[in-house]
């Protein structure tokens, strides 16, 4: 188990929530399959691992708790193709794709995955993404 599950098991007593929100875009460009920088690829799939190893950490929690919910923020961008976008659009779906697997495969211990799409939010990450890829 990881020191952060210890900590807030030892601060809070039970885990009930999980909140996968991470994410990153850059860089804009054509990375698959005719380039060789697979730099923002790596990045966009180690942040997706976070979200799965999160999952892994705390399902046996929530299971021997009886139940439990585990919510991922996603992306239009997990649903439709993105141009320019691929590494981020393969890296949401995979995500979105772990939660609804994880919702059906443990609803019957009490858990439930949910994913919420709120579409496009202005933060700091797209906006400068976008002036980079002008």
């Amino acid at each position: 188990m990881s020191s952060a599950v210890e900590t807030a098991l030892g601060a809070f007593g039970s885990v009930d929530v999980l909140i996968n929100n991470a994410g990153v875009i850059e860089p804009i460009s054509h990375p698959l399959p005719h380039r060789t920088r697979t730099s923002g690829l790596r990045s966009s799939i180690s942040t997706s691992r976070a979200s799965i190893t999160g999952c892994a950490l705390l399902l046996p929690v929530m299971k021997n708790a009886g139940g439990g919910s585990i919510l991922t923020i996603s992306s239009g961008a997990a649903h439709h193709a993105i141009e320019a976008w691929s590494h981020y659009c393969a890296s949401k779906a995979a995500v979105n794709m772990m939660g609804r697997s994880i919702h059906l495969e443990e609803a019957a211990n009490g858990i439930r995955a949910i994913g919420l799409s709120p579409g496009t939010v202005a933060t700091q990450m797209p906006t400068r993404e976008s002036k980079q890829a002008a």
